[in-house]
């Protein structure tokens, strides 16, 4: 067996077979990725190895996005500890067999969304949400193709299809098979009940603000609130960065769909 190195991530309100976890450490190789890991497993830190794996659900896979740098480009595996996690596919039960198996494992390159304002640029895996700290209902304008559309709501939210079954599935949007190249928009509770959700190829998507409404922000992937307050515009667009996720085997999306929505069952 090949002496691959690999960072752990955890969240740290879940509970850990930590016996197992050592076992598993000694034989191959575990550090933590970062201070809060260590104190829970006591796994030196390091800040490169050959992947990542997580331990809890989409949220820790989605705030370790944001914590790691995207330029060294480390696979990681996700864990499923959660309730609802679509992102996250791997078990306890199956851990050693991906660790045996690695690096000859199944994997798939995920590009992610850019948000632009002003001169700031972030990523978001799953969506770009925007919306307001006050009851009002604002007006948004939001041009594709050079044709603008407004919509008076509480938000709008712009997702990739990997996040069709996030946010913007609980704001009634559409479920769209992930790693579909596509961008998806949904307006939270528009006052007009025809504006619906839009799925549209990856392009450039501009999304103007009044100046008046000074309660406005954005959100990328539930993390990293901005105030949007003397901004008038950001742009969305399909990003160069990406990330790639690690699976035993090539996921079914249909059956992961069915077992976390308990449809027919």
């Amino acid at each position: 067996m090949a002496n691959y190195n690999f960072l752990i991530k955890v969240n740290p309100k879940k509970q850990y077979n930590l016996d197992f976890l050592y076992q598993l450490g000694k034989k191959y190789n575990f550090f933590s990725i970062d201070k809060e890991t260590n104190l829970i497993t006591n796994f030196p830190i390091k800040e490169e190895a050959d992947a990542i794996i997580t331990f809890g659900g989409d949220g820790t896979l989605l705030r370790l996005i944001h914590e790691i740098n995207l330029g060294k480009k480390i696979p990681i595996y996700a864990l499923d500890l959660g309730r609802l996690g679509f992102l996250s596919t791997g078990s306890i039960d199956e851990l050693e067999e991906f660790l045996e198996n690695f690096p000859s494992v199944y994997s798939e390159k995920v590009n992610l969304l850019e948000i632009m304002t002003l001169d700031k640029i972030k990523y978001a895996l799953n969506e770009i949400i925007f919306s307001r700290s006050d009851p009002l209902m604002v007006p948004w304008l939001i041009k594709i193709d050079n044709i603008t559309f407004k919509i008076f709501s509480d938000g709008v939210i712009v997702s990739s299809s990997i996040g069709s079954t996030a946010y913007s599935y609980s704001a009634g949007g559409p479920i769209v098979e992930h790693f579909f190249d596509c961008m998806i928009i949904t307006p939270i509770s528009p006052r007009d009940p025809r504006c619906k959700s839009m799925v549209i190829e990856k392009k450039p998507i501009e999304i103007e603000f009044d100046p008046r409404y000074d309660t406005l922000y954005y959100s990328v992937d539930g993390q990293c609130i901005t105030p949007l307050k003397g901004i008038e515009k950001s742009i969305i667009t399909p990003s160069s960065k990406y990330i790639t996720l690690l699976f035993n085997k090539k996921p079914s999306f249909f059956k992961k769909l069915k077992e976390k929505l308990t449809w027919g069952t």
